[in-house]
């Protein structure tokens, strides 16, 4: 069995017109391979942040605010650290399981 892997990043850009704001993103990507993809990997999620974002639950404890149905928690990603910020929702694939220490060993 092939083990999926994904990474999570967020990152800045701003268009290239002069005075332009600064706009932070957050973007999954999905390391499948140059089989599937010519670069190795498929991005899977890309969108900017807003006030609304929501910070990775790593090493944190469940406050008991979301939904969580078949292990699965779509509001909080359970992979990365508060420092990541993700969009809400189910618009990135990984992270979303809430089964506690099952993301122990992912750096």
């Amino acid at each position: 069995m092939l083990l999926a892997c994904y990474t999570h990043i967020n990152f800045t850009a701003r268009f290239s017109k002069e005075d332009s704001q600064e706009q932070l993103f957050f973007a999954e990507i999905y390391h499948c391979g140059k089989r599937r993809a010519p670069s190795g990997f498929i991005v899977t999620c890309c969108e900017p942040l807003g006030s609304d974002s929501a910070a990775g639950q790593k090493f944190c404890k469940p406050d008991g605010s979301s939904v969580v149905s078949n292990n699965a928690d779509f509001t909080y990603c359970f992979a990365c650290t508060e420092r990541m910020l993700h969009p809400r929702g189910e618009n990135y694939v990984a992270g979303h399981c809430s089964i506690p220490r099952v993301y122990d060993y992912v750096r």
